[in-house]
């Protein structure tokens, strides 16, 4: 009897552990969606430069796309920001595009080069 109430406590105990944890990265994750975003808006941006030039770049730089987009120039969440769509091209596959963004709150990960 005393064996399963032990078992109860201790599931009760990981319920809500479990809780606690996916309420914290829920409120994590709500903080890098616009940033995420941003970087979905680069990678538009700068495959319409891309288009536009007459020679093949490897990158576009952030301030690059701020003058070629007024939305992203007047966005205050990367006013103080960094960044560059790095372009990997390959005769095989697809064109890979990979967006960078710097910022005090936020930093890309994986960016290849």
């Amino acid at each position: 009897m005393i064996k399963d109430h032990m078992y109860m406590w201790i599931w009760g105990m990981v319920c809500v552990s479990l809780f606690i944890l996916m309420t914290a990265y829920g409120f994590k994750y709500k903080k890098i969606i616009p940033y995420k975003n941003i970087e979905k808006k680069m990678i538009v941006v700068a495959k319409d430069i891309e288009y536009k030039m007459p020679s093949k770049i490897d990158k576009v730089t952030l301030k690059q796309i701020k003058k070629e987009n007024k939305l992203l120039n007047k966005n205050k969440m990367i006013k103080n920001c960094t960044g560059k769509v790095t372009i990997k091209r390959s005769k095989i596959f697809k064109t890979k595009y990979k967006a960078y963004l710097n910022c005090k709150n936020y930093k890309t990960s994986n960016i290849f080069d």
